[in-house]
């Protein structure tokens, strides 16, 4: 195995500092738990030793002291593995009574996570090396461990939050809601009805958009695109079916009110050229990123949302479709659950990082091809219902005049789960010539 060539990092006068302040106050121990600090972000063992034998005594209600630590590491048999009595005794020489051991923590935390990193890249280094596995399965190596580092940090910081330090959070969000009667709590979608429904796009959510093929899910969902962005959020769109081109002339269309076909076949005039003109004037400064990935993993997506999250700010992620996430498992089950579970996590770091919605299109299987959709239709639904905040299902309208028939001119969206609001459905005027969807009865 190739070793490290540098000594790794590691801060000997921060970790006996944590060490002794723990010793002069054992309540300063609850300051260490609280910023997530564990015995083997320690880099000595002697240090690991110490801190996992104070906090046992301390969890077990003793007391805690130098001479009552000699004691129980000399019971233990640790006490020579530690340094010896005069290494543990030493610990507390000149250490003032009152220390700021937060500040401590996180340098003796820095470090550990910039070991684990080492660690990570040694082992990634030796596996390509090795040259026997494929560069994509070294890269979806990197990305677990890339990413299994963050899910720590995120923990670290899930700890107790008191409840008037989470009201002042809140604060924001309700005094937007005390400024106006009907004020949503979320961002709009650009459809009255449907923030009346779920109270808009609300931050951090794992929202799906499910459908059978061709009834205009990936259109609604350039529509939400199309709306946040003219409000000035940003989107970005991981689009595994479409080219980036197609989505381009889906949205100059939308926006110029100018007909797909005639457009894609050549047949567009002078008018409908001026109005993708027109279109692509109004469009050019959108916020809005486009990805069109040939295969992504589901882990990669998490990565791409931190980072998107992080330098753009984005408000609205929409994945298109969430069943073409690659991901590992021994059948689709498996494979859809861990696809789940990770555009779920995705939607989480938006949340925290931008206060942002990820929407994930999702396709139905064929027991929905006539009826309208249930939860049962999610096609290898794994975790999906229950990763999902909410559950959006689209589907054609009946035609009045004609018994059976699906109206090509009429749509519904039902929102058949929603982690905190209720049920509901709405009804869409469907602009086939433009791909576009209008509120029935007029509204936006």
């Amino acid at each position: 195995m190739t070793e490290l060539t540098k000594a790794l990092p590691w801060n000997c006068e921060a970790e006996r500092a944590v060490l002794a302040a723990i010793v002069v106050n054992p309540a300063q121990l609850d300051g260490c738990l609280d910023a997530g600090l564990k015995a083997g972000e320690f880099f000595l063992d002697q240090h690991r030793r110490m801190y996992r034998t104070m906090q046992e005594l301390i969890y077990d209600g003793h007391a805690l002291d130098e001479l009552l630590l000699l004691n129980e590491l000399g019971r233990r048999g640790e006490l020579e593995a530690c340094g010896g009595a005069a290494y543990v005794t030493g610990l507390t020489a000149g250490m003032p009574r009152l220390l700021n051991i937060c500040e401590y923590v996180r340098v003796v935390r820095e470090k550990a996570r910039l070991r684990d990193l080492a660690y990570l890249g040694q082992a990634l280094s030796q596996q390509a090396l090795e040259g026997e596995d494929k560069a994509r399965d070294v890269l979806e190596a990197a990305e677990a461990g890339l990413e299994q580092m963050a899910e720590a940090e995120d923990a670290a910081d899930a700890g107790p939050v008191k409840l008037d330090q989470a009201i002042r959070e809140a604060m924001p969000v309700l005094e937007r809601i005390f400024s106006g009667q009907g004020m949503i709590l979320g961002r709009s979608w650009g459809y009255s009805d449907l923030d009346k429904i779920t109270a808009g796009k609300q931050e951090g959510e794992f929202v799906i958009l499910a459908a059978r093929p061709s009834v205009g899910k990936t259109a609604l969902a350039l529509e939400f695109i199309a709306r946040e962005a003219q409000g000035g959020g940003a989107c970005w769109m991981v689009s595994l079916e479409m080219t980036r081109l197609q989505i381009v002339l889906r949205l100059l269309c939308l926006m110029g009110r100018v007909d797909l076909h005639k457009l894609r076949s050549g047949y567009a005039g002078q008018e409908e050229n001026r109005r993708i003109l027109d279109a692509i004037a109004r469009v050019n400064d959108w916020p809005v990123w486009i990805s069109e990935p040939t295969r992504l993993s589901s882990l990669e997506l998490v990565r791409w949302t931190r980072r998107m999250a992080n330098r753009q700010q984005v408000k609205l992620v929409v994945v298109d479709y969430m069943q073409l996430l690659e991901a590992p498992g021994a059948n689709a089950y498996e494979r859809i659950s861990t696809v789940s579970r990770h555009v779920k996590r995705a939607a989480k770091v938006l949340g925290k990082l931008s206060g942002g919605t990820l929407l994930a299109c999702a396709q139905l299987n064929r027991g929905a091809a006539h009826d309208e959709p249930r939860l049962e239709h999610l096609r290898d639904s794994g975790q999906i219902e229950q990763d999902a905040d909410t559950i959006q299902f689209l589907w054609n309208a009946k035609s009045e005049d004609a018994v059976g028939q699906a109206s090509a001119t009429e749509k519904w969206l039902r929102v058949a789960k929603q982690r905190q609001g209720p049920t509901d459905a709405m009804r869409f005027v469907f602009l086939g010539q433009w791909m576009g969807f209008e509120q029935h009865g007029g509204g936006v």
